[in-house]
């Protein structure tokens, strides 16, 4: 568990899961040499690439747990033709994980569902 949140009845506590949105090379490159470069990468791609940050978090508990892809350095992955375009192709599939709700923060307080 990454944190917990107060809930808006105030009786329990949201317990959240945070993990990186954008899991590309991009990031590791610029660790290491102090640059990168981030390629074009199609709509359907990025909506992929959210689902891959999901499944990273398969073997951890799901169970009253509220999933959070950090995407507040990768305004691509938060874009609504992204968020859309995820709903769209693995909705379903996120609905049948097991967590309370999986969202997706952007930059400037940008939060979207992505399990509705």
């Amino acid at each position: 568990m990454d944190c917990t949140a107060d809930s808006e009845a105030g009786a329990d506590k949201l317990l959240i899961q945070v993990t990186t949105a954008d899991r590309t090379e991009t990031w590791k490159q610029l660790a290491q040499t102090g640059s990168a470069t981030h390629p074009d990468t199609s709509v359907g791609d990025l909506a992929a690439a959210l689902q891959d940050a999901i499944k990273s978090k398969r073997h951890h508990p799901k169970q009253g747990i509220h999933l959070v892809l950090d995407a507040t350095d990768s305004i691509s992955s938060a874009l609504p033709a992204v968020t859309e375009a995820f709903r769209t192709e693995y909705g379903p599939w996120a609905r049948t994980l097991g967590y309370e709700g999986i969202y997706l923060a952007g930059p400037m307080n940008l939060i979207t569902r992505l399990d509705e």
